[in-house]
């Protein structure tokens, strides 16, 4: 299982067994434990053979970005369908709207029979968005292909699971009210993961993140402009420790008694540009 932090909004959570795509008809249940710091253990379980209803994906949208393909996977068969079959379409609201949009209806309606279906999408300067929700419960969307001057890049549409989680067909994407904060905090991410198939096999994945917002600044700031200092190496050290420790899921007790003391000793520094922004 790979953690990282994703623009200090989302802590992602990328177990191996999502390589291959959780909607490969195998897996029915997703468990989610994580506390940060010494904090509360919070569990969490997922259906996974709940149908998913509301689909999304965010874009960037440029005159050097064209949407290659769109496919929506079967779950039942694990099967992907293209929804595209012209040349790569140009990510402006015209072309989404009047283009992009209806093909993919068109599609799911008819091809697939998903009469019910909707599919909305829209530019508004250089961001977009395309939505589908009512797909048939055999049926996910599961990703969009870009190509960008020529090199092709992939997107996986996501679904919001409830307000504490989004996931996609291979990550987990857990917000700060996962752990019960307003927003997310230095300090050391303790997950676990435990994907059950539908034959009773149990996949489980533990790692550990050191999630840094505060620290890395404050430490500059106590460091800078003074002479050598071995105590300043040391917690120089113990950060860089805590950084390359990230994501070993053998070192989660010593990486919070290493923060547990660099946060310590550099609890009297404030500084207005640490932090997320």
């Amino acid at each position: 299982m790979i953690l990282e932090k994703l623009n200090c909004d989302f802590l992602k959570v990328s177990p191996f067994s999502y390589e291959n795509g959780y909607n490969t008809g195998i897996l029915k249940e997703l468990q989610i434990t994580g506390k940060v710091n010494n904090g509360s253990l919070i569990t969490k379980n997922i259906d996974l053979t709940v149908p998913k209803t509301t689909w999304s994906i965010d874009f960037l949208a440029s005159a050097n970005i064209y949407i290659k393909q769109i496919y929506v996977r079967n779950i039942f068969t694990n099967q992907l369908f293209p929804l595209i079959i012209s040349e790569p379409i140009a990510t402006t609201n015209i072309f989404v709207q009047n283009t992009v949009v209806p093909r993919i209806a068109t599609v799911i309606h008819t091809t697939l029979n998903s009469p019910a279906t909707t599919v909305t999408g829209i530019v508004h300067e250089d961001l977009g968005n395309i939505t589908i929700t009512n797909l048939s419960h055999n049926l996910i969307m599961d990703k969009v292909v870009f190509t960008l001057l020529g090199a092709d890049q992939e997107q996986y549409f996501t679904y919001l699971l409830n307000p504490d989680m989004i996931l996609s067909n291979d990550m987990i994407l857990l917000k700060p009210s996962f752990f019960g904060l307003d927003a997310f905090v230095d300090g050391i991410y303790n997950i676990t993961s435990i994907v059950t198939t539908t034959d009773n096999i149990l996949i489980e994945e533990h790692s550990c993140f050191f999630w840094d917002c505060e620290m890395a600044g404050k430490l500059q700031l106590y460091t800078d402009g003074t002479e050598c200092d071995p105590h300043k190496m040391h917690l120089l050290l113990m950060h860089y420790t805590l950084t390359q420790s990230s994501n070993n899921a053998c070192s989660c007790e010593n990486m919070y008694d290493i923060f547990s003391y660099l946060a310590d000793s550099l609890n009297s520094v404030t500084n207005e540009d640490c932090g997320c922004k």
